[in-house]
Parts: C-alpha cells; sequence; structure tokens
C-alpha cells in the first residue's frame, strides 16, 4: 500500500555567529496559532519607591506562561529588597508559548505593559524588556497604627470583609480557620473561630521601611494581633473569639414527630440539623411504655431537645414551636423542652387520615439532565407514592428531564396501615418548589406542575462522532448534526487556503461552527477553554464560552523523523560526520555547527523550538572550545557537506517538497540516494540527479519529481543525502537554512 509520510526538520548549512540564525529562519509548528495576548496589562507592578520588589513574578496566560526578573537601565541585575527613589528599573519578561501558540511572526515590539515608558521585543520571541519611569521621591514612612475601626469582626451569617484602605497603605485581607486552614465560606458560621491574615501594602509615597516591630494595634475585646514586618507590606494576625451560636429556627415539629395512631409503635427520638431530641409518651400524665398507642386515648409527648453545634435556645421566645396535628404545642422561654398534646387515638375500626402532607423533600424538582423519580415512601411510612412524568405537550417523559420544559407528576398514594386518606381536603398537599398542587378531597390521587426546567451547557465533546478522520482522496465533512447541536466545517490546507476536492496528503484544519439545536435547551455559555476533542486530531481548541472549534488533522499514517537520524556536517574534509544533530528528541527544528579545532569535535551550537526560552539559539560549549568567530570565518561551503536523512524502509517515495524561505544562502543543490550506513558519504555513482532554486519565488513551495529522475521508478533506497553546490554571489555563506523537508510516498 502506498502512504505518505510527512517529515519536518530544518537543516543549518552552518552558523556564522550565535546571530548568524535569526529567529524568522525557524518555521512555525504546523498548527500553531500566533499568539495575540500581547498586553501584559498590570502583571507586572510599577517600581515605586520603598515598595518591596516582587521577585517571584510568574505570568500564567492561556497562550503562554513566563518569569520576570529585575535589572537596572545599565543592565546590571537588581538585588535589593525594596525599590530605590530616584531609579530607573527594567522588567525582563521570558514567554513560553503552551502547547497550540507560537511567538514566530510576533513583529518587534508588539507588547505593551500598564506603566511603563517603553516596552521592547525581538521579532518572532516572548522575550521582552519593560522600561520604567525613574521611580519618585524618597516615602514618608507609615504613622497610622491603628486598625481597629479598619477590620470588621466577623459575626454569625455575616460575609467575611476582604480588603481595607487608609490614607496611607490599602490591604488584603485572607480567612483562616481555627486549625489553619483557608476560609472559604461565603459567610461565616456559628461557633466557629476565625483568624484574618491581613497584608497591608504601602501606596505610593509611603514605606514601611523603618518603623518599629509590632506598632499596630486592634483594639477590640478578645481579640490578639501578632505582626510581621516586612518591609514594604506588613503582615498583620488577628485572632477573634468565637462567633456567636444561631438561636434555633426549625420551630414546625410536623414533619418531625408522628401523631399517635391505634396500633402503631411510638416513636422515641427527633433529629434535625438543628437539634436531637428525646421522646417520652404520657397518659394521662403517666408515662406510656407499651409497644403500640391504645384506641381512643389522649397522649401527650414530652420532648428534651438538645442543641447542635451552631445553634442555641437562648433568645427563643416561649411558645414558639408548633404541630400542625397537635391539639396543643408550649414551651419555656430559652428552652428546648416542648410539650405537644395531641387529640384522642381513634376507636379500633376506624384509620387515621395520613397527617404528613408536606411532598418537598420526597419529589425533587425537574433539574435539566437529571432522572426523575417514580416512587418513594412517604414521612413516618404512612403512605407509598407512585408517580408518572409528562411534558406540558401530554408526552410521557422517557429518559432524563430535558431543558425549558415544564412537567407534571402525576402522584398516585397508597396509605399504609392505619391511615386513610378520608378526611384529607381538597388541596391539603404541598410543595414548596411546585408552581401548583392539587389534590381532590379523601384522595391520595395528587397533580403537581412544576417550573419549566432551565438551559444546559453543552456536553458533548466528542467530534469523532461527527467528523471523519481525513484520509487520502476522502471527502471532507462539511455539516453535521447531533442532539445537542448542529455544525458547519470550513476546511483548509497547510497553506491556509480553502480545500477544494478531497483531501490529498500533509496538513489541515477543520473550523467548526457549533450551533445549539435548541437555544432553551443548551448553550455554550460556560464551556471551558479546550474542551472538546477528537481522536485522531494533533490539536483541538475552542475559546472558552464558544462554540467554534478548530481542529488539525495531518493524513495518516505518516512519519515524522528523530532530530538523531538528520545528520550534518560542517568540517568534514571528506570524512564522515563524526555527530548527529542532538537535543531534545521532542523538538522538530534545530540547528547544529561544528568548528574545526584541529579536527576534533569542539562545540555545537543548538537552536531547538519550541522549548527555547527568548527565540534565540541555545549555545552549549563543548570543554575545550577555540572560540566560534575565529574558526568559521575561516569556513566555506566545500562538496563534502552531506545532509542525511533516514527515510526508513519499505517506502516508497515519489516527491522531495520543500519550503522556500528568504533566508537561503544557496541556489543549487545535488540529491543522492543509497543504502551506506548513516555516515558514510555518498559516491558519485549514487547521484539521483541535481536541483535548483534560481527561478523559484521566496516563500514558496518546491516540489522535485524524484521518481522521473529514477527513471519513472519510486525510491526504495534507506537514504536520501543532499548538498548545496553553489551559492548566492561569490560564496554560499554560512548560514543558508534548508527548511521543512515533505517526501510524498504516493506518485
Amino acid at each position: 500500500m502506498k502512504k505518505v509520510f510527512f517529515i519536518s526538520a530544518a537543516i543549518a548549512v552552518c552558523c556564522f555567529l550565535v546571530t548568524a540564525c535569526p529567529a524568522d529562519n525557524i518555521l512555525s509548528q504546523e498548527g500553531l496559532q500566533l499568539v495575540s495576548a500581547l498586553d501584559l496589562g498590570s502583571t507586572i507592578p510599577v517600581p515605586v519607591s520603598g515598595q518591596v520588589i516582587p521577585y517571584d513574578i510568574t505570568i500564567s496566560h492561556s497562550q503562554y506562561t513566563g518569569n520576570v526578573t529585575w535589572i537596572y537601565s545599565s543592565g546590571a541585575p537588581v538585588t535589593d529588597e525594596f525599590f530605590l527613589h530616584g531609579t530607573v528599573y527594567n522588567a525582563v519578561v521570558l514567554l513560553t508559548a503552551i502547547n497550540g501558540f507560537t511567538f514566530n511572526g510576533i513583529a518587534a515590539d508588539s507588547f505593551t505593559s500598564t506603566g511603563a515608558a517603553s516596552v521592547s521585543n525581538p521579532a518572532n520571541t516572548g522575550r521582552i524588556t519593560v522600561n520604567y519611569p525613574a521611580t519618585g521621591a524618597l516615602a514618608q514612612v507609615v504613622n497610622a497604627y491603628d486598625l481597629s475601626d479598619l477590620i470588621e469582626f466577623p459575626e454569625t451569617g455575616g460575609s467575611p470583609q476582604t480588603a481595607l484602605d487608609s490614607t496611607q497603605y490599602t490591604g488584603n485581607i485572607a480567612w483562616l480557620e481555627e486549625d489553619g486552614s483557608p476560609f472559604t465560606g461565603i459567610v461565616f458560621d456559628a461557633e466557629e473561630k476565625y483568624t484574618a491574615h491581613v497584608t497591608l501594602v504601602a501606596k505610593e509615597g509611603f514605606t514601611f521601611m523603618g518603623i518599629s516591630a509590632n506598632v499596630f494595634i486592634f483594639d477590640k475585646p478578645d481579640a490578639a494581633i501578632e505582626q510581621n514586618n516586612r518591609h514594604n507590606h506588613w503582615v498583620v494576625t488577628i485572632s477573634f473569639p468565637v462567633t456567636a451560636p444561631q438561636v434555633v429556627s426549625l420551630l414546625d415539629l410536623s414533619l418531625l414527630v408522628n401523631p399517635p395512631v391505634r396500633g402503631i409503635t411510638p416513636q422515641a427520638e427527633v433529629q434535625s440539623n438543628q437539634y436531637s431530641g428525646n421522646i417520652t409518651w404520657l397518659d394521662d400524665d403517666t408515662p406510656f411504655i407499651e409497644n403500640a398507642f391504645e384506641p381512643e386515648t389522649v397522649y401527650t409527648a414530652r420532648i428534651e431537645l438538645t442543641r447542635k453545634h451552631g445553634y442555641t435556645f437562648a433568645g427563643l421566645a416561649g411558645g414558639s414551636f408548633s404541630h400542625n396535628s397537635a391539639d396543643s404545642v408550649s414551651n419555656e422561654q430559652d428552652s428546648g423542652i416542648v410539650t405537644i398534646v395531641f387529640p384522642a387515638t381513634l376507636d379500633a375500626g376506624t384509620d387515621a387520615p395520613v397527617t404528613m402532607r408536606d411532598l418537598t423533600a420526597l419529589i425533587p424538582v425537574p433539574v435539566l439532565g437529571q432522572t426523575p423519580v417514580d416512587s418513594f415512601t412517604g414521612h413516618f411510612n404512612q403512605y407509598t407514592g407512585d408517580i408518572t412524568w409528562q411534558d406540558e405537550e401530554g408526552t410521557a417523559l422517557s429518559g432524563v428531564f430535558t431543558g425549558y420544559t415544564v412537567y407534571k407528576a402525576t402522584v398516585t398514594l397508597t396509605a399504609t396501615t392505619g391511615y386513610t386518606f378520608i378526611g384529607i381536603a381538597e388541596d391539603s398537599f404541598i410543595h414548596d418548589g411546585a408552581e401548583s398542587i392539587n389534590n381532590a378531597a379523601d384522595s391520595g390521587e395528587i397533580t403537581i406542575i412544576f417550573p419549566r426546567t432551565g438551559v444546559m451547557i453543552v456536553d458533548d465533546f466528542d467530534l469523532a462522532v461527527y467528523i471523519e478522520t481525513p484520509q487520502p482522496g476522502g471527502s471532507p465533512v462539511t455539516s453535521f448534526t447531533g442532539p445537542q447541536y448542529t455544525g458547519s466545517v470550513q476546511w483548509t490546507d497547510s497553506q491556509d487556503n480553502t480545500l477544494i476536492g478531497n483531501f490529498g496528503y500533509g496538513l489541515y484544519r477543520a473550523i467548526v461552527t457549533l450551533t445549539s439545536v435548541n437555544a432553551d435547551q443548551y448553550t455554550f455559555t460556560g464551556l471551558a477553554a479546550n474542551r472538546f476533542s477528537h481522536v485522531d486530531a494533533t490539536s483541538v481548541i475552542n475559546a472558552a464560552n464558544s462554540g467554534v472549534v478548530t481542529l488539525v488533522f495531518m493524513i495518516s499514517p505518516y512519519l515524522e523523523l528523530p532530530l538523531t537520524a538528520i545528520q550534518g556536517c560542517c568540517w568534514c574534509n571528506n570524512e564522515p560526520p563524526s555527530r548527529l544533530i542532538d537535543g531534545n528528541l521532542n523538538s522538530r527544528w534545530a540547528y547544529a555547527w561544528q568548528t574545526p579545532d584541529g579536527g576534533n569535535e569542539s562545540s555545537w551550537l543548538d537552536a531547538l523550538y519550541p522549548d527555547r526560552d527568548d527565540g534565540g539559539l541555545q549555545l552549549t560549549n563543548v570543554e575545550g572550545s577555540n572560540g566560534h568567530a575565529q574558526a568559521l570565518a575561516e569556513f566555506d561551503l566545500v562538496p563534502s557537506h552531506f545532509f542525511t536523512i533516514d527515510l526508513g524502509t519499505g517506502n516508497e517515495i515519489y516527491y522531495l517538497e520543500y519550503y522556500h524561505t528568504d533566508a537561503r544562502r544557496f541556489n543549487k543543490g545535488e540529491i543522492y540516494i543509497s543504502d551506506n550506513p548513516l555516515g558514510v558519504n555518498p559516491s558519485e555513482s549514487e547521484k539521483l540527479g541535481d536541483f535548483s532554486f534560481e527561478t523559484v519565488p521566496q516563500n514558496t513551495w518546491m516540489k522535485v519529481d524524484l521518481a522521473e529522475m529514477n527513471g519513472g521508478d519510486a525510491i526504495t533506497k534507506r537514504y536520501l543525502q543532499i548538498r548545496f553546490t553553489e551559492g548566492i554571489g561569490t560564496t554560499m555563506g554560512l548560514d543558508g537554512v534548508l527548511q521543512e523537508i515533505q517526501f510524498s510516498m504516493s506518485p
């Protein structure tokens, strides 16, 4: 079977100096997006006299990460702990593009930063120098020490204060639990101990330098203060007393205490989130100790409630509790002891009407995507229930609740032994989440109408279900429909030209625009960035809250050669190259040189993309280097300089395609094919043919028909070797670059 192998490499034909291989000679990997977030904003604070110098700035963005170092205008590194007055500072920012993005193509001086006098960056790099105006006059020492009126006491149910502001400084407040862990609640809880961790930052013109230790005060009862001087910021820790408990508010006992019913076992305990309790049952003021309630008897429940953490009965008014089935309910002020007197139980032949008529906790309100409840057991086992669900059109629900839909629950209750619906009034059942709830008198048949359900964030992320992986000769998918959205697809090739016809070989981009099938049911608002996937795409990118997705595909199968299989020699003297281009094998780009130094390897220069810090070249010296400039200044291209590419075995190669850049320094070259061991130069008999750049426009792809050179037959040899034979002008120069090679395995 004939296949296409895509091979990306950059081969340097010997760089002259460190600056001889400009960053714009490094092509972006296919599929990378150019960094567009060029405004650093206030990520880097403007230097202010007397303020601490932030040495730990890290930059985290969806397109890049970075760090910051400080230097003086002279270029000397800054080592002080605080900014001096009347001094010019520069921040040197080193950004590293994250997967899917590149700085290659960024114009010089493109970045901006708040408060800067100037911002500069070389083209094609994330290395930025931010120059700031000179700092002002020497700052005034802070003398406003009293924090008593600036920080509020934590109160039960109150919102935590997060900042303070005075004329001389501002402050950020982080709250801690008693065990020192961060407090993450929305409001303060009852009966909890909190600590405020306050970081004060001097305003412009003020400084904490020069003040004595422990000068700040917080003059409030039972609050303890600790301090720590950090030059231009001051850390204050204030420990507060325990917050007050809340007065018990769960006062309706109707769902907590089951009324006496003939033949039913008496309830012994009460449990809620605010209190627990034990129940003593009395019959004519005598403790009732039988296993079941007797008929035609008046019973009294005496309940001793115990508060739970965060709650109190102190402050509770007398007569605060209630029960909808009781003749009377009483409690003393500030007390959790409750007395409930119930009506006499019915005679032996009569069932008791159900009293547990609140269905709120038994039937959850419909929520988009949730599975409906279809049966339940009522409070205190007075009844069981079955539910059928219908939408507003009367269609029976199958599966989960959908969005933007009104649902009706038809509830059929069945009374358990000892209970009946006879005596139940019309519309006496309740549900706090219902639009309406109805029942006929003496009936356990209930109809509940719920509010319309909400909108669901799209969660159908696998685009491989809808977009077939491109194959040579295959037709592109241009539209599709899923259960949550429809999609339209625009295809482009590696040169960003709109695809016309079927797929060939190489790189293709699919720009997918997704549209909700029903905006009332599904939305992209709230969707995280890069949430979609495709098992065969090399990258899948979407912005947050967006249904526009970009996928990058390489026609498979393809082969990307490791850098160790690309061999270059700049000083061979008709001998095999002594070193492979090396470096980070995850990188697709490399430059290398070798200085003569008496015929021995002395140093290499490697430029790795995308793992370089600043878009420049990373110099790695080998011990014994004698200096690059002097050694290479004497160098000129000679016929022994071969670049060998391992094509593997069992492949049929028809074409060689390479990108012709405006940085080249040569016009013509020769192609050889052989099965020689790696590092052995080919003989003249293994020469396949010549190729030329002379008539090819700059920054275009050039295609060489290798099969035609080979008499119409595909190339099946293991190695393809290239050397350049004619430079531009009188010499080829020392920084020629052959960028991006593609071999086609099909005629």
